[in-house]
């Protein structure tokens, strides 16, 4: 017996020099493996936004503050100016000389170190603004405000109804004016459109124009009159005010270009080392508003300031939609996105209805928010990030959410696209929203992480939390909301300055002592994201002018507010049964199949074997049939019925199959995986991933 069991085991093993061979080989490989993640470069730690009191700091703080940063591992730091009451702004706020002086010695050091600089594009994050700008050029952010009022059966109006006073503001001018016959409510007859511009005459300024009109016998009548303006919306602290630039007209990025190059970029040494730096602009999630205020809450908004403007964006819309937008900018009254509510769309958005023709008004507010979309992208952030490079400035920006814009084109126009886990409530499903397209573009995607957590009460267990959630999504860098710097003007006190009564980091918590050993072993697992190759298996095409997310979350059993991860749902798409199966997915606009720098690999005029992919290392994605199609998109018709509405050009008349021209987010093909690999051409409609539907 022993014998025997003796005999069997020499049959079954290898010759020990072959298992030495192997357990050396396999040893050679971990040791490799690890010798790479011992300790990871500075340039996969994590970064962190630095909120500091106005320019009011000693230069002796500032210096220690950055070498606290340094020993504590994190990669890059922000520069945030907040507000501090006990700081005179003349002296200390931005586009003071002291706020140049104090800037430039922080930026220095930081590169001096090897360290990232981030910059805001105002004076803080809010929005790009400029201190001194004229509010009412059209370098300045501008809007469409609304007047409105009801004309009866057979009455007469003498002077356009104009909105309430403290929304009327100095260089308006007047638009157009028009009137819809009244069937019930909000409700108006579409086809009842009756054109007052060319019975108005100015009065005593532009808010007086006078009309000399008769309503028809036939019913009740409202009446619209729009003026345009500036939105006048400032930030602070500044030493004058600093108003935001126009995101839709190209001398907003103009306006902010002359005060960078004044400030800066003054100083030749200090530039170049930009160009040898890490040197990024960061713009936060959507701040700006038309005039009336964020109005963050509602699905429907209810200033009447309802819309951004540029002088000539009628003129686009119709160049790019085939028909005019005029009589219809009413409809845009109200329209919004929503952080409340992962399931609002533009049904549920919006003041005023057509009778018999929802369809339709949802329609031409999508081609208007489209437009809007396309603006914001080729007029501030394409030409903001073309300057920018070319002084070795990288452009970083959480891209849309909260305002109406679409939610994933803007990843196109950035180099660092971002998004910030208080808006996403830590859910899987709603990071696909940004993680789709990033990886098309093959662009390193961050989240602002750690906001929710309240002052003093957290742990580096539930930082762990938030930023395992963003991996698991996708996302390959952390910057940590917030640090707070140790003192402030005229205060000592701990935990120093904390102005908004965020949880932050600094070098008064007992935890900084592990702050470099934390960042260290986040620093391996953004370095393991940010090498090799992106691979998704499934891309839902999922195109939102008026996306909607969750802040703050909950824990019950309303399905506008869960914890849905933890009870094992998904949000838009809302089974579970692909990632039960091993299956990865991410949501983006259809637009993402026709930019430049997502290709189709090999010879593919059938559209059957190509692989889609994005530049340098390769993003797979593959898409599937699932979800429900709208059914406008795309369809031909007359503006009565489909205003604006086109087909993708065939798919066969791209560019080696690399390019087509697009309306609303259809396209003849559809990206299927069935092979198990990366993503196919299977010649079938794109459908559209409708939120809660299956």
């Amino acid at each position: 017996m022993s014998g025997a069991a003796t005999g069997a085991s020499a049959a079954t093993e290898p010759p020990a020099t072959v298992s030495v061979a192997a357990a050396s080989t396999t040893s050679d490989f971990a040791e490799r493996l690890e010798s790479k993640y011992i300790d990871p470069d500075r340039v996969f730690s994590t970064d962190v936004r630095w909120w500091l009191g106005e320019a009011s700091h000693t230069d002796e703080t500032l210096l220690e503050e950055i070498q606290a940063l340094y020993d504590s591992g994190f990669r890059g730091v922000e520069l945030a100016m907040q507000g501090d009451s006990a700081a005179p702004d003349a002296t200390y706020a931005y586009g003071t000389e002291m706020w140049t002086h104090k800037w430039n010695l922080m930026m220095n050091k930081l590169l001096d170190l090897g360290m990232g600089v981030y910059l805001t594009s105002g004076t803080n994050w809010a929005t790009s603004n400029v201190p001194g700008l004229d509010p009412t050029s059209q370098a300045a952010m501008q809007n469409l405000t609304l007047g409105t009022g009801t004309v009866n059966a057979g009455a007469s109006m003498t002077l356009l109804p104009t909105p309430p006073a403290n929304a009327r503001r100095p260089g308006a001018k007047f638009v157009t004016a028009y009137a819809y016959k009244l069937v019930e409510g909000v409700t108006v007859d579409p086809d009842s459109f009756i054109d007052l511009a060319p019975l108005v005459s100015q009065g005593a300024d532009a808010w007086t124009q006078n009309v000399n009109w008769t309503a028809p016998a036939s019913g009740n009548y409202q009446v619209f009159a729009i003026w345009t303006q500036g939105t006048y919306q400032t930030s602070s602290p500044s030493a004058q005010p600093s108003y935001a630039t126009n995101y839709f007209d190209v001398r907003g990025v103009e306006a902010l270009k002359a005060f960078w190059e004044e400030h800066y970029l003054s100083d030749p040494a200090l530039v170049e080392k930009f160009k040898h730096g890490d040197v990024q602009l960061f713009m936060d999630s959507l701040e700006i508003h038309p005039g009336g205020g964020s109005e963050f809450q509602a699905p429907v908004a209810t200033a009447p300031q309802f819309t951004f403007w540029a002088e000539d964006m009628a003129e686009e819309f119709q160049a790019r939609k085939g028909y005019d937008i005029t009589p219809y900018l009413f409809l845009i009254r109200g329209v919004k996105s929503l952080v409340y509510d992962p399931y609002h769309s533009v049904g549920t958005t919006g003041v005023y209805r057509l009778d018999g023709e929802e369809e339709r008004r949802q329609a031409i507010i999508n081609d208007w928010l489209d437009v809007q979309t396309q603006l914001y992208m080729e007029r501030m952030l394409t030409p903001l990030k073309e300057w920018l490079n070319s002084v070795g400035i990288k452009t970083r920006a959480q891209i849309s959410y909260g305002k109406p814009i679409e939610n994933s084109e803007p990843i196109m126009a950035v180099d660092y696209p971002e998004a910030e886990n208080f808006n996403q409530y830590n859910q899987v499903d709603i990071f696909r929203l940004w993680t789709g397209g990033s990886k098309l573009e093959n662009k390193v995607l961050s989240t602002e992480t750690g906001a929710q957590m309240a002052p003093y009460n957290n742990t580096a267990q539930r930082d762990l939390e938030d930023a395992y959630s963003a991996y698991a999504a996708g996302f390959q860098r952390i910057v940590w909301h917030v640090w707070g710097a140790g003192y402030s003007y005229g205060n000592t006190q701990w935990p120093g300055h904390n102005p908004t009564g965020f949880r932050h980091f600094g070098t008064r918590h007992p935890s900084a002592a592990d702050y470099d050993e934390f960042n260290a072993h986040l620093g391996r697992v953004q370095q393991l994201l940010q090498t090799g190759k992106s691979r998704t298996d499934i891309g839902f095409i999922h195109q939102n002018w008026t996306q909607g997310v969750r802040f703050g979350g909950g824990v019950g059993n309303d399905n506008t507010e869960m914890n849905w991860q933890l009870a094992h749902q998904g949000v838009y798409y809302r089974s579970t049964e692909l990632q039960d199966n091993g299956y990865t997915y991410d949501y983006f606009s259809p637009k993402f199949l026709f930019d430049d720098d997502v290709t189709f690999d090999g010879d593919h005029q059938d559209h059957r074997e190509g692989r889609l992919q994005g530049p340098g290392p390769v993003p797979r994605l593959a898409g599937h049939r699932w979800g429900q199609a709208d059914p406008r998109l795309g369809e031909e018709g007359p503006p009565s019925r489909h205003p604006g509405g086109r087909r993708f050009a065939d798919a066969a008349q791209r560019r080696q199959g690399r390019r087509a021209r697009g309306g609303h987010g259809r396209a003849e093909d559809v990206v299927d995986g069935s092979d198990g690999g990366g993503l196919r051409y299977a010649g079938r409609r794109l459908l559209q991933c409708r939120p809660g539907r299956v």
